[in-house]
């Protein structure tokens, strides 16, 4: 099994301007660094190995199987908007599945709490043989936002806060002694983290 981001978002749930106003700065002279830090907020919460273990702004992953799954195959990816299932026939060609063989369960956005994601055989599903190859079996998956409005507020509202501590508490180490991030971040991310 391989998961590997195909399609990276093309949006940032917030913007240097969002960022600026939070910590009343008003000029350009640190929009390169809070440009910087908003990436490594969206790093430190995105994707499957993120903080979160969701998407934020819409992306594309795709899951890669060595056989057919059993009956059900819990996806890595969520919230998810579609999913594509291809394999590689018997002659060697790329071929899509239909949609028919197959449902997944927990289709949602990223403000909902939702089942965790499952792709579930149809039961008169006739899956065909697979051709030779590591990974025959491809699960696209596309999820998040499609939007920076669509991500939701408190999401938001947590990612602004953290780019601006992080701006002002720049070093690793402050003082004798650490502290961890400010509980009202924490408060306002629990909401959407994955449980697993």
């Amino acid at each position: 099994m391989r998961l590997t981001q195909v399609t990276a978002p093309e949006v940032e749930a917030i913007g240097v301007d969002e960022v600026k106003e939070y910590l009343e700065i008003f000029h350009s002279d640190r929009d390169d660094l809070i440009g910087t830090l908003i990436g490594a907020v969206t790093s430190y919460l995105d994707g499957p190995s993120g903080i979160l273990g969701r998407v934020i702004c819409e992306q594309v992953w795709a899951l890669e199987l060595t056989q057919w799954p059993a009956v059900r195959l819990a996806l890595p990816v969520e919230p998810l908007t579609s999913v594509v299932v291809s394999y590689i026939d018997a002659e060697g060609a790329e071929q899509t599945l239909p949609s028919s063989a197959y449902q997944v369960i927990g289709l949602g956005d990223l403000g909902q709490v939702s089942t965790r994601p499952e792709l579930i055989w149809e039961a008169n599903a006739s899956l065909p043989p697979l051709g030779a190859g590591m990974f025959p079996v491809t699960v696209t998956m596309t999820g998040g936002a499609a939007t920076a409005g669509a991500v939701p507020k408190g999401l938001r509202t947590a990612m602004i806060m953290l780019a601006g501590h992080w701006f002002d508490n720049r070093p690793a180490v402050t003082g004798a002694s650490m502290s961890e991030v400010p509980m009202t971040i924490s408060t306002l991310l629990a909401r959407y983290r994955r449980m697993l």
